[in-house]
């Protein structure tokens, strides 16, 4: 696969590989039963990515519907980013047949687009499969974006005990998921009752700019029985769902996710300094200064000023991205996202006029130019909007959900209280048929 315009070592080279990797598994099954699947493999592996998409569409077309053609047509649209019709294609062929890999690439091509509540149900179900270490690296990221706390924390932890490349960007996520881990149970440990010597400890190793928070740890042992010093990060985790809002776990979990968090950085310290996050900003910064710029430096920027709130900074480097590839729709998401933050309305409703009015425009744009449309005070494009979106993702509990409040702002109560009911529905089916084993 041609990665030369991608930055060498850098997440999109690295997300690239994974993919083009399950590519393989999945088309050597096809392999022998014509010569046509050999063609597409070849575009697809020398980058011509457009032709392969002709021919694997050509291959659907023209004989049976099989589930992996399906996903490597998905890839295809996937590496051109047209990640909403990767969606697509990716669900027809998860209807015909349960693949992982292919249920990992669905789960990115969600994450990609961030949408998170599409995204989770699938990040849940995908526990299943975390002896598979290609699935596990693909979704890796989401877990991150989406996910519960641990889980980012346990596939990372899986990815760098099985020594799956790139060793460097694991261990880096792995400590950024346990600096998450800690900082969650931490805040939800300030808003648990019985709390004041649990803080107390930490404000006092904060005041004594000690990494040591374990001060109240005997008073935790004792106020919880349950707990015990060899407790690991994955037992712990097990105990949460018992205990939920119990202040000496969450303070154990906190004090221990964030000893590991260190331990991790330290370590990425000596062993590939390059890769911590703050080093790796100021490299791409210095890199765009110093050379042209390559392929996917500005959306990683971007995406790094997004996670600091800093929107304007992350719209300047997006709309750079959009420059050197203006067909990647993670940077039209991009762009809309930070609009709308912005309070820019009228901008974003410039931005996605050309999106919602495609043949099959993705459900984020109508989404969003419904939320523009609405800011702006005109109601009725925004139900239009909407509207359109429930004809084209009938099964999207977002759409339905939106389009019941909009209807409750008209003084249309009764197309309200129908939208609801779709809405509760639906939810209600997702967790029944989403659910993963054992939970």
């Amino acid at each position: 696969m041609d990665l030369q315009l991608a930055l060498p070592g850098s997440p999109v080279a690295r997300r690239a590989w994974q993919v083009f990797i399950l590519t393989f598994v999945l088309t050597t099954r096809l392999m022998g039963q014509t010569s046509d699947p050999s063609a597409a493999q070849r575009a697809l592996d020398r980058g011509d990515y457009r032709r392969a998409e002709e021919l694997y569409r050509a291959l659907l077309g023209s004989g049976p519907t099989l589930p992996e053609l399906h996903n490597n047509l998905g890839i295809t649209l996937h590496l051109q980013g047209k990640s909403s019709e990767a969606i697509a294609v990716f669900r027809r062929a998860l209807r015909l047949k349960e693949m992982p890999g292919t249920f990992a690439l669905l789960g990115l091509s969600y994450c990609k687009l961030r949408q998170f509540d599409d995204a989770v149900p699938i990040l849940l179900h995908a526990k299943r499969y975390f002896a598979d270490s290609n699935v596990l690296s693909v979704l890796g990221p989401c877990y991150l974006d989406a996910g519960e706390p641990l889980d980012a924390v346990l596939v990372y932890k899986e990815l760098v005990k099985q020594d799956v490349p790139p060793a460097d960007e694991n261990l880096v996520n792995l400590a950024r998921a346990n600096f998450r881990a800690s900082k969650h149970f931490l805040g939800l440990l300030e808003g648990a009752p019985g709390n004041k010597e649990y803080l107390r400890a930490i404000e006092a190793a904060r005041q004594n700019s000690s990494p040591n928070a374990r001060g109240a740890i005997a008073i935790a042992l004792r106020n919880a029985p349950y707990l015990s010093l060899d407790t690991g990060v994955e037992e712990l985790g097990q105990l949460l769902l018992k205990h939920p809002n119990d202040p000496a776990l969450l303070y154990v979990l906190g004090v221990v996710c964030g000893e590991e968090a260190m331990q991790n950085f330290q370590l990425c310290q000596s062993r590939y300094a390059g890769s911590v996050g703050v080093r790796r900003l100021y490299a791409e910064i210095l890199l765009l200064r110093a050379s042209p710029t390559p392929s996917g430096v500005h959306h990683d920027l971007a995406m790094l000023y997004r996670k600091r709130g800093a929107w304007d900074k992350a719209l300047g480097e997006f709309e750079l991205e959009q420059r050197t590839v203006p067909e990647d729709e993670r940077v039209a998401v991009g762009i809309s996202e930070c609009l709308l933050h912005l309070g820019r309305y009228e901008a974003l409703s410039r931005h996605l006029k050309p999106i919602t009015v495609a043949k099959e425009p993705p459900e984020w744009a109508l989404l969003d130019a419904a939320s523009a449309a609405k800011e702006l005070g005109r109601l009725d494009d925004a139900i239009l909007y909407l509207h359109q979106a429930t004809v084209h993702y009938p099964d999207s509990p977002t759409v339905h959900y939106r389009l019941s409040r909009l209807y409750h702002l008209a003084g249309r109560k009764d197309l309200a209280r129908q939208e609801n009911a779709v809405f509760s529905k639906l939810k209600g089916y997702q967790k029944i048929a989403k659910e993963p084993e054992g939970r």
